[in-house]
């Protein structure tokens, strides 16, 4: 198994043991923890003793999203520039794996740091039990006992960072699952929160008034949701720009309803005619190609207030194999083919 790691001006392959199916176990929650572990040790030995600021932390995760649908991955149809220099300019982890490929599970993970197993608060382990009563839940192992609905006991990454002097914040959708209790971004170490409930996966309209979306938002009409939550995303770090913060950007994109602006669905129309090929979705491609806008205004945003060396950014799919960018300096700009009919 190898990986690629590489900065700005920097290349170079690392070997790892370890038997080929091994890389499918690869949890997103134990990558993070393991990036941040590197880029502590790293600056620990190549800056000298001159007081550093912890690095701020950024996680983009998206919802649903194809891992080819980006340009660096290969893509000719959705355009990605932001999000391609992030793959270029940063670290990109091709073998890094979601723990799960449904909603809850995969976000239970990120924020737990546990298996989904676990995360399952079922009465015993992830091993097959015969005499398991019925009841487990739907994404829990064969043979898992019945589902108790309790949360385990864990501390979670932001309540771990917060304790570290990190102000927190969770944009977009929570979606934590069926749990006793409430189990909000607030309980779980966020000191912020927009626009995300624990059994909120999807909202009815990307479009305002945002029918389905948590909480009593007030937003212009037609403003596009994408967009809103990038808007709340840089509104947090503009007033924690002294750091260091951890925001974590849920995107409800690409998940159903599939909706986009009309001018940037007329643009991928444009292109569909051009290339003459039916498998491929504009008004996908164009929810994709805002999520990417976002990116890229986040990044200047960083560029602006003079912080962006001193932030990570983890840009990640929530249920399908994951790459990981760990951008460094400084960060600039620079197509998925996604098969079904057109919406």
């Amino acid at each position: 198994m190898s990986t690629h790691v590489g900065g700005v001006g920097s290349f170079r392959r690392i070997a790892l043991p370890g038997p080929v199916g091994s890389r499918r176990r690869a949890c997103l929650a134990l990558a993070l923890t393991s990036l941040l572990w590197v880029v502590s040790a790293t600056r620990a030995e190549t800056v000298p003793a001159a007081p550093t600021r912890p690095p701020n932390i950024i996680v983009i995760l998206l919802d649903d999203a194809g891992w080819r649908d980006a340009g660096f991955a290969g893509n000719e149809f959705i355009e990605t520039p932001h999000i391609d220099a992030l793959a270029a300019q940063g670290m990109r982890f091709a073998t890094a794996y979601a723990t799960h490929p449904f909603c809850s599970p995969t976000r239970q993970s990120l924020i737990s740091g546990q298996w989904p197993a676990r995360t399952a608060w079922s009465r015993r382990s992830e091993l097959a039990n015969p005499d398991a009563p019925r009841g487990a839940p739907p994404y829990a192992a064969a043979g898992a006992a019945a589902w108790t609905g309790l949360r385990s006991a864990f501390t979670s990454l932001p309540e771990a960072l917060q304790a570290a002097g990190y102000a927190t914040a969770h944009i977009g959708k929570w979606h934590y699952g069926e749990v006793a209790g409430d189990i909000t971004p607030e309980s779980e170490g966020f000191q912020r929160s927009f626009g995300g409930a624990q059994r909120v996966g999807a909202v009815q309209s990307f479009f305002a008034p945002y029918p389905g979306l948590p909480g009593d938002v007030a937003a212009p009409p037609g403003e596009y949701l994408t967009d809103r939550l990038t808007d709340e995303a840089i509104a947090f770090i503009r007033q924690q720009q002294a750091g260091p913060f951890y925001l974590q950007l849920s995107h409800y994109a690409p998940h159903t309803p599939i909706q986009a602006p009309q001018p940037m669905v007329e643009k991928y129309r444009e292109k569909k005619r051009a290339l003459n090929d039916p498998r491929l979705n504009p008004t996908y491609a164009a929810m994709l190609d805002v999520v990417d806008q976002g990116v890229g205004r986040i990044v200047h945003t960083l560029q602006a207030l003079a912080i962006a060396d001193n932030t990570v950014i983890f840009h990640l799919g929530q249920w399908r194999r994951g790459t990981l960018w760990l951008p460094r300096g400084d960060l600039h700009g620079a197509a998925a083919r996604r098969e079904g009919p057109e919406l």
